[in-house]
């Protein structure tokens, strides 16, 4: 019997730690993107007009275009003043993608770049040593996350950079180093927190029990003010009640579990804890309070399964061996039901059950995808599989892979309205064209260039000799010549002495005189403006010159133009749709993957039951095995 407690404690204790970890792991392995503020980017005054475009993309969560739009400017070198602030934000947006390779490589770029601050050293190198982390590597990430020293980055950064190189001082063996760490910490960060459960654990497992019990006690024991305290200090408890149980200490055990919550998602593992704490004590009577409430809640709880094995188990140390068949019996039914409706699921998932929850998963640009595994057959067992990096990398590479495809549509939709507009564009030119000639033809361009000509020599000739009738009005040089014409006539008449002629000579004179005067006025403004306006004549011939060359050119050369531009987009098309078909290819193929994770998940689950359900039938069997041998003769020997 006592390895049967013994199994028990092994596997609640396991499965609790693993629970504990994946739970961590979630928030160290997937975390969503820092929201704009303290500790997201340093201040800077943006000076790059791309990198600022950029940001503004970023902050309004559509990382994506934020990542395509930092990655272009910095290969186009468009990002001198702000490169290691941008290499920074490429790293963080593809570390938060789960592109480690990239991120890594990116950080790396940054280290290598000579005469880098100290704070952007510090942000790099925090940054490296999360990449390495994720990837296993625990000594590069100890490197550098110990290098991150200059005392600039945010508090928060900071306090994570702490909890990660404890994790990997951990990983590595280095427990010393880890406390170290712990002890010098002086902090309420939630980060702290973490790295003690897991510095706790991790001693309890090496065996330095005594170690570990009093971190996870001063955890368990430690005041708590949020929803993510609370749910870690009942962890804390659990695990170090269930540590004491392997030690044979229950009555501490028992002591720890009761500061669990009753309401709290460690509520069930406190509750099975408990019972092997009071049966290891050998209070088999209280052990069954705390099994037989279990075994009335949901069987998705691998607690609640254990208390199927567990009720009977203590029915048979007690020797109630027709309620410990009739327990096992139950258990039995209750295992066989379940696997049925875990086969169902798995089925269920082969058809596309869960491909289609993730498709019709709501999302919005920068966000995690909610899926909603309420709408998934046995979703509730996947909530462990959300938490994991494999089934997150893969989500994610088909959500980048479903917004390559929807990208590709929308390219194709621009190359139809493209082919639209080249279509009216050729149409519009055939239409235009015969006109256009033939407007050409009936303007004699040679003649106004030659008009043009014969008036700038006019005016010069006017202003060098100060002809001032050239430039009169119409009017003016009317009268001017018709008073020319008079002396003519008075000339030719010959007779000075006759009065009337001698009158009419002086008026000519007085007239052409006062046309002189009014002509001379305003003479140097005229010369002005006729050269003015034979600029503008100038500029308009030039104009009309150009547009002539122009449309003879484009008689040939706007047709080859456009049959460029439509041999350009049949040519994209045939590799727009290649690269859609892929990019569809492997859309799929990731979500096959999820799918098959999912199945893997819950193939887990039934090999868990069907462990139990061997158990059970065995343990049956040695019932009933018991109950059909013989009773021996009263004082006699036993058979």
């Amino acid at each position: 019997m006592k390895s049967r407690v013994t199994l028990g404690l092994l596997i609640g204790f396991a499965f609790f730690v693993g629970n504990v970890d994946a739970a961590r792991r979630s928030l160290l392995l997937n975390p969503e993107l820092p929201p704009p503020g303290p500790g997201a980017l340093r201040a800077v005054a943006v000076r790059d007009l791309p990198y600022g475009d950029a940001l503004f993309y970023f902050y309004a969560g559509d990382y994506e275009t934020a990542l395509e739009r930092l990655q272009f400017a910095d290969s186009a070198g468009r990002l001198s003043h702000h490169r290691d602030d941008a290499k920074l934000l490429i790293g963080g947006i593809e570390l938060s993608r789960g592109d480690y390779i990239e991120a890594g490589k990116t950080f790396s770029e940054v280290l290598d770049h000579p005469n880098v601050p100290d704070n952007v050293k510090d942000r790099a190198h925090f940054y490296l040593g999360k990449t390495f982390f994720r990837r296993g590597f625990d000594a590069q990430a100890i490197d550098n996350l110990s290098a991150a020293t200059h005392s600039t980055l945010p508090t928060d950064f900071d306090a994570e950079r702490r909890m990660l190189l404890a994790e990997s001082l951990l990983s590595v063996g280095r427990d010393a180093d880890a406390v170290a760490i712990l002890e010098n910490w002086d902090t309420s960060s939630v980060w702290r927190a973490y790295a003690e459960f897991n510095l706790g654990v991790g001693l309890v497992r090496s065996g330095k029990f005594d170690q570990g019990a009093k971190i996870l006690d001063g955890l368990g024991s430690r005041e708590a003010n949020s929803a993510e305290s609370l749910t870690l200090r009942d962890q804390a408890n659990v695990a170090l009640g269930y540590a004491l149980v392997q030690q044979h200490r229950s009555t501490e055990a028992l002591a720890i579990l009761a500061r669990v919550r009753a309401d709290g998602p460690q509520a069930t593992r406190a509750l099975l804890g408990a019972g092997w704490a009071a049966s290891d004590a050998g209070n088999v009577r209280e052990a069954l309070a705390p099994w037989l409430e279990l075994r009335g809640r949901d069987l998705l709880d691998p607690a609640v399964q254990e208390s199927y094995l567990a009720v009977p188990y203590g029915y048979a140390r007690l020797g109630a061996q027709a309620q410990a068949i009739a327990a096992y019996e139950q258990a039995l039914s209750e295992f066989a039901a379940e696997t049925s409706r875990l086969d169902q699921s798995i089925d269920a998932i082969r058809r596309g059950a869960l491909a289609q929850a993730i498709e019709a998963s709501a999302q919005t640009k920068g966000s995690v995808l909610a899926i909603d595994v309420a709408k998934v057959p046995a979703g509730r067992y996947l909530y462990r599989l959300l938490a994991r990096d494999e089934f997150q990398a893969a989500l994610q590479n088909w959500r980048d892979l479903s917004d390559v495809a929807k990208r590709l549509d929308l390219h194709g939709n621009d190359i139809e309205a493209y082919a639209e507009l080249i279509a009216y564009r050729r149409q519009k030119f055939q239409s235009q064209l015969p006109s256009d000639l033939a407007a050409l033809d009936r303007m004699n361009l040679d003649a106004l260039v030659q008009r043009r000509t014969e008036l700038e020599a006019r005016v010069a000739e006017a202003d060098d000799h100060a002809d001032l009738a050239a430039l009169g009005t119409p009017r003016q040089r009317a009268i001017w010549g018709e008073l020319e014409h008079m002396e003519t006539v008075i000339d030719r008449a010959g007779d000075a002495s006759d009065p009337e002629i001698e009158d009419i000579a002086e008026r000519v004179d007085f007239l052409k005189g006062y046309l002189y005067w009014e002509l001379s006025d305003g003479f140097k403004s005229r010369v002005w403006s006729a050269r003015k306006r034979l600029r503008d004549v100038n500029h308009l011939l030039r104009d009309s010159t150009r547009s002539a060359a122009l449309v003879k050119a484009a008689r040939s050369a706007v047709p080859a133009h456009i049959e460029s531009l439509s041999g350009r987009l049949d040519a994209i098309r045939p590799k727009l749709e290649s690269v859609h078909a892929r990019a569809s290819q492997l859309r799929d193929r990731e979500l096959a993957s999820v799918s098959e994770l999912a199945v893997r998940e819950l193939e887990a689950e039934k090999a868990r039951i069907r462990d139990y359900v061997l158990e059970a039938r065995y343990s049956l069997a040695t019932l009933y095995d018991r109950a059909s041998a013989p009773v021996p003769p009263q004082g006699g020997p036993a058979p």
